[in-house]
């Protein structure tokens, strides 16, 4: 049941993560120098954009909170309990490794796309829009709330094996 939830807010997280994404590749349709339509959907793409990232945050404190609260209950990782946070950790797992390299690639892309002076606007916010993404989904996955659901996954299959 806990574990449930824990899953539940992880993937709330994740879907906060790409419509983020999403509000970020729609800068481009939008414009504050254009009509007063146009003006007010620039401010709602921003107030939306923001509300989300902040709505994140709220969940992966949940779910650091609900991890921890199963730690104390029960299940222990030793391997994640002197672990670093996932901002600094690095290929922890096949879904991180993937996020990993496509933050890898983004960054270069968007470095390539300033080096070069890209003029076009929506390929500058595309590859911004990846590298938000792409950091967002390292942050995700490689961090301990993702790992300990995967850890927990393993051992409860191990566990309803040996009964």
């Amino acid at each position: 049941m806990l574990d449930q939830r824990l899953k539940k807010y992880n993937l709330i997280t994740i879907s906060l993560a790409v419509l983020e994404f999403i509000l970020i590749l729609c800068v481009t349709v939008v414009n504050l120098d254009g009509l007063s339509a146009q003006k007010i959907g620039a401010y709602i793409l921003a107030a939306l954009f923001w509300i989300c990232i902040a709505i994140e945050c709220i969940f992966v404190r949940l779910s650091t909170q609900e991890r921890r609260w199963m730690e104390r209950r029960g299940f222990r990782n030793r391997a994640l309990k002197h672990s670093s946070a996932g901002v600094i950790s690095f290929f922890k797992n096949l879904e991180a490794t993937v996020a990993d390299a496509v933050l890898f690639v983004s960054v270069i892309l968007v470095v390539i796309l300033v080096w070069t002076q890209v003029k076009t606007g929506w390929v500058i916010m595309a590859g911004i829009s990846v590298l938000f993404l792409s950091f967002n989904m390292h942050c995700i996955l490689n961090g301990k709330n993702y790992r300990y659901i995967k850890a927990y996954r393993l051992y409860k299959k191990e566990h309803e094996r040996d009964e």
